[in-house]
């Protein structure tokens, strides 16, 4: 604390691998894939790992003139940023045959020249990169690209608020806030989970494969706010 302001902070690495993060049948999670438990290449990030985590807060009393009615304000920020989750580049339909309610097959990942990065970060309109996956062949084989090996788009906020209590009588006050979530109106994409089939069961491409067509946070809201205290 320092002239009435307090500066708080936090940063979180962490990784975390399992076989499956469902808890039974089905995927409890919106990037879970889930069927044939067994198969080793299902093994890879958890479908909740987010790998950095940072949080930034601070308050401030702002000192000035504050025995005055336009003084006495509290200034409060709070900015976070994480890494996005993994999710999957799959096939549609059932190219192996599984003929269960939990069916999903892997698509193939190809090592060529532009492929250290199978996604193009900051274009939404073509998140996966398409040229860095192929149709499994043949397409009764399970594909190599693993279970989630592709991160999503991180998400970036800020939010701020100003506030003033006002003393009407000796234990009544009323306090005024003024509040802006996702100030900068910063879009942060999610991952393509509607579009990360890339095949069909014929091996043709899937029209828009890799389009992202979700947020994951709300655009820019402000709200002001009124609090009786007694």
């Amino acid at each position: 604390m320092f002239n009435g302001l307090e500066l708080q902070g936090s940063f979180t690495w962490s990784r975390s691998l399992d076989t499956g993060s469902s808890v039974g049948s089905g995927g409890p999670f919106s990037n879970s894939v889930s069927g044939q438990f067994l198969f080793a290449p299902i093994r890879g990030l958890s479908d909740f790992n987010v790998s950095r985590t940072f949080v930034a807060s601070a308050t401030w009393d702002i000192p000035f003139a504050k025995t005055k009615l336009w003084g006495g304000w509290q200034f409060a920020s709070i900015i976070s940023a994480n890494d996005g989750l993994p999710f999957s580049a799959l096939v549609s339909g059932d190219a192996l045959g599984q003929a269960n309610q939990s069916l999903f097959d892997i698509v193939d990942r190809l090592n060529t020249g532009g492929c250290q990065h199978p996604v193009n970060a900051g274009n939404p309109s073509q998140y996966i990169n398409l040229g860095c996956f192929a149709f499994p062949n043949p397409s009764t084989r399970f594909g190599d690209a693993g279970r989630n090996t592709l991160i999503g788009p991180g998400v970036l906020t800020t939010d701020i608020s100003m506030s003033k209590t006002f003393r009407l009588m000796e234990k009544l006050r009323l306090q005024f806030r003024a509040e802006a979530f996702n100030l900068p109106n910063r879009a942060n994409f999610a991952a393509p989970l509607t579009n990360n089939k890339l095949f069909d069961t014929k091996g043709a491409p899937i029209n828009f494969a890799g389009q992202i067509t979700t947020l994951q946070t709300s655009p820019r809201q402000l709200q002001l706010a009124l609090k009786l205290l007694w």
